[in-house]
């Protein structure tokens, strides 16, 4: 991202903690609970490979065996 468009994002950014900390306060247990399913998602990297890394170990384990 250039420099030209941080800027307009940092000015807001300081306005909204200046002059609107009570809002962003009140906003931040809900902000909390809101970041939960994301970081189950992201640090699941998704759903439906549950498996995968099981089936790795075994296929390890196969090689090392006929060595």
């Amino acid at each position: 991202m250039p420099v030209t468009d941080t800027k307009p994002v940092s000015a807001a950014s300081y306005f909204l903690l200046v002059e609107h900390r009570e809002h962003l306060l009140a906003f931040l247990p809900y902000a909390i609970l809101l970041a939960c399913p994301f970081m189950h998602l992201f640090m699941h990297h998704g759903h439906g490979h549950h498996g995968v890394q099981s089936q790795e170990k075994e296929r390890y384990k196969a090689l090392r065996l006929h060595d």
